[in-house]
């Protein structure tokens, strides 16, 4: 049977039943929290927590959310962020991409590439500029950027690899676990947001956002194409979904 699991480490939000139960799949939630039928609750451990702070209770989301084959091994699985709706639709095409293709996710609706994934960082306060510039030594060609609230994977050793090499380069980072994933050197595949059709519960606010800086985003983004394009001779040309979204004038 194919697995679909979500995970939530914290309070903010809460497990809501699937609007649609397929017969031929099994439902976990990685939860301290009590969780409705038909979810099965796997408690958590927080000795995978690394460090005190808010980005800490993130890492233990990340080690639940990227090790699927720790907790369940051979096992094909579907992973869901806890705010999106887990209809018929999700689920299907989740089981059918399984048959096809050893690892899945959505590619991200706006940003196209390491250098996109990277600038989103620094405009939110996760990196300075001088780790802008250290990350790009050996990825500045990386174009490929990916939305990791659907995740598919076989219950395969590749899957497993992959996993593995994802969960130890967040490590190295300890932000976010999309950034990591585009490190990768593997054959992912990945399908666009309308094909999933994929609807959202309102999301609450997450706890590391309390703890960033917000500076001014306009001179930052002219200090990351000055020191980008000055060190690794980049043209870079910021996409227009970003400038709308992180970027005031």
């Amino acid at each position: 049977m194919t697995v679909i699991y979500t995970v939530l480490t914290n309070n903010t939000n809460f497990i809501r039943p699937p609007d649609y139960v397929d017969p031929d799949c099994e439902y976990y939630a990685l939860t301290n929290q009590k969780v409705p039928k038909p979810w099965q609750q796997v408690k958590l451990n927080l000795k995978h927590c690394i460090g005190n702070n808010a980005f800490a209770k993130k890492t233990h989301q990340a080690f639940y959310k990227i090790n699927s084959h720790l907790f369940f091994p051979n096992k094909d699985t579907i992973y869901i962020d806890t705010d999106v709706k887990l209809t018929k639709h999700v689920t299907n095409i989740g089981k059918k991409l399984l048959k096809d293709f050893t690892f899945t996710t959505l590619k991200h609706p706006f940003r196209n590439c390491f250098i996109d994934e990277v600038f989103d960082w620094y405009l939110e306060g996760f990196i300075n500029i001088t780790e802008v510039i250290d990350l790009f030594k050996n990825n500045k060609n990386i174009n490929k950027s990916y939305l990791t609230g659907f995740v598919l994977r076989q219950g395969s050793k590749q899957c497993a690899l992959i996993n593995e090499k994802w969960w130890h380069s967040y490590k190295q980072l300890l932000k976010r676990d999309q950034l990591p994933l585009i490190m990768q050197d593997a054959n992912i595949n990945t399908i666009l947001l309308d094909e999933l059709k994929w609807e959202l519960y309102e999301r609450p606010p997450s706890e590391y956002k309390k703890e960033r800086a917000y500076p001014n985003n306009y001179q930052k983004m002219h200090e990351f194409t000055k020191e980008v394009g000055k060190c690794y001779n980049i043209d870079y040309t910021i996409p227009k979904d970003i400038l709308k979204s992180k970027v005031w004038f």
